[in-house]
């Protein structure tokens, strides 16, 4: 079964209270996006041979750190297609209520980012240190203290957010 984790949107704004479902890509989207990304950044110069054998938490920071190396309009579909993986919950009672997800329905660039990190870290299981937890599925997530991992960016909020 394919993981999805709900999010809420916590911040002020013209999104508070928004709910959202992220759901998980099949096995065959997520590598054909991952692939994507490794030729994107082969095409932009990034040396992609520390890639072969690296786990997802090495990939998650090799990929942070070569996103400014990427062709821009490259960049910005493939940050896109992760919001394939949003959909709106009208009820958030009834979370098999659901829709695909439309210009209209977010109205802060905050929350698109937002939700395209949670999309993320859905499917890398990656999520920055010192970050909250936006997660409160019943088992703590693993962690591995050896791991290099890019710092928190400021002023990042703490989002509610889930697992359904």
């Amino acid at each position: 079964m394919r993981k999805e984790v709900e999010y809420i949107v916590s911040d002020e704004g013209r999104d508070k209270g928004k709910t959202f479902l992220i759901a998980e890509m099949s096995a065959y989207d997520a590598e054909r996006w991952a692939w994507q990304v490794v030729m994107a950044l082969a095409a932009g110069g990034v040396d992609v041979g520390d890639i072969a054998g690296a786990g997802m938490e090495q990939l998650a920071v090799i990929g942070i750190n070569a996103l400014f190396h990427m062709p821009g309009e490259e960049s910005w579909r493939l940050a896109d297609e992760l919001m394939k993986c949003v959909y709106v919950l009208p009820d958030p009672s009834n979370p098999m209520l659901r829709r695909k997800l439309t210009l209209d329905d977010i109205e802060e660039t905050k929350t698109r980012l937002i939700l395209k990190w949670e999309v993320f870290k859905l499917h890398t299981g990656f999520s920055l240190p010192g970050a909250p937890s936006s997660s409160t599925s019943e088992t703590p997530a693993e962690t591995s203290s050896n791991t290099p991992t890019p710092p928190l960016p400021s002023g990042r909020s703490s989002p509610r957010a889930r697992r359904v």
